[in-house]
């Protein structure tokens, strides 16, 4: 990944349950449900998840 974990390959939309452990080397990958973002998921030069980030609803 580049510099302040900026993913080399681009980012990806996923509309599955849930999003796998390994995947493209350098990705990220934004889950999504009822057209909402609901979780990033960045891959490593491996194609490892080395981080998750999941979007709160606002009350």
């Amino acid at each position: 990944m580049g510099s302040g974990g900026v993913p080399n390959r681009g980012v990806e939309k996923s509309y599955a349950r849930k999003l796998e452990r390994t995947y493209k080397q350098n990705t990220r990958v934004d889950r999504y449900k009822n057209g909402k973002k609901v979780q990033s998921r960045w891959y490593d030069n491996n194609g490892r998840a080395i981080r998750n980030r999941d979007e709160f609803k606002s009350m």
